[in-house]
């Protein structure tokens, strides 16, 4: 049982608590938010990782390509209104919240999801498609709650379809016939160009494809160019270097036993790069000549209808 002081002192405590909510409450009062503007920022833009081609900005890209993609938070708006109890309303500026990055089909982003980043950067996939990356972006939900605002870049991404040959230089590693069998033989080294160059293919593996060849020489032995794979990659300007050899064989194999015939085999090179799925896919098919001469006892090579220039004789090893 409580006494009498006891219960006027517990009384007077509760009054207290009571009178400290009822201030606390005025003091504090009920502040509501309405729209004034509705959210936005700038659009999307992207850059190329690649410096080659000169237009970063593109959005046709090559397989395998890096794109960064972002948007720019200086660029953010979003004023809302604000009342505490029944006071005036004012003018706030609300910040800009998440960004929830996305991609479609035809490539993969990082970072990706919810973050604060206002990049992320594209890395096609290595076959051609379409893909769309998109970011939300939210505003800070501490105000009013402005719906998200969706901004994106479609991406065209394509695979080579071409390839240009240009001669650098004739470049032969044997020595100069001085004495005893005559040997034929050429080395040339070319530019090569992948195309289309308006997109960069730096990230693409390729090969030269050889299913193998067999010719006849005039002393009717076999001539032959093995089945065999070459492997290599380009630039950011999607240029390598390419080289043709052939060599070295006895001259005397242009000797029919009556009398000595020129020999010009040819077989085809199949240009493949690697997709997205690890299937090595045909882009371009070119000709490789060879073509050997009994008078002088040379030889050259060429390629798409690219000459190198004639070599030879050399001695033997």
């Amino acid at each position: 049982m409580f006494s009498k002081n006891t219960k006027f002192r517990f009384q007077n405590i509760l009054i207290f608590i009571l009178f400290m909510f009822i201030i606390g409450a005025i003091a504090i009062g009920e502040t509501i938010y309405e729209q004034n503007t509705e959210s936005s920022i700038g659009d999307m833009t992207s850059e190329t990782v690649a410096t080659t081609p000169a237009n970063r900005s593109r959005t046709t890209i090559g397989i395998g390509e890096e794109v960064v993609c972002r948007i720019d938070s200086n660029s953010w708006a979003d004023t809302d209104c604000e009342k505490v109890d029944d006071g005036p309303w004012t003018e706030v500026n609300d910040t800009i919240g998440d960004r929830v990055w996305a991609c479609s089909s035809g490539g993969t982003i990082n970072p990706s999801g919810v973050t604060s980043s206002n990049t992320t950067t594209l890395t096609a996939d290595k076959s051609p498609d379409i893909c769309v990356v998109g970011v939300d972006v939210y505003d800070s939900e501490d105000k009013f709650d402005d719906d998200a605002i969706w901004k994106s870049i479609t991406f065209d991404i394509i695979a080579p379809d071409s390839s240009t040959y240009v001669k650098n230089s004739d470049s032969p590693t044997w020595t100069a016939w001085t004495s005893g069998t005559k040997n034929l033989g050429a080395r040339t080294l070319y530019d090569v160009t992948e195309g289309p160059t308006t997109v960069s293919f730096y990230n693409v593996e390729f090969r030269e494809h050889f299913t193998g060849e067999t010719d006849t020489w005039p002393k009717t032995t076999t001539w032959n160019a093995p089945s065999a794979d070459i492997y290599f990659g380009v630039n950011q300007a999607n240029q390598s270097t390419d080289e043709q050899k052939t060599g070295l064989y006895d001259s005397n194999n242009l000797y029919t036993g009556t009398e000595w015939q020129n020999f010009s085999p040819s077989f085809s090179i199949y240009l493949q790069y690697k997709n997205q799925a690890g299937v090595w896919t045909g882009y371009n098919t070119v000709t490789a000549t060879r073509n050997y001469y009994h008078t002088g006892r040379t030889a050259r090579v060429g390629v798409d209808g690219v000459n190198g220039g004639t070599q030879g004789p050399w001695q033997s090893p």
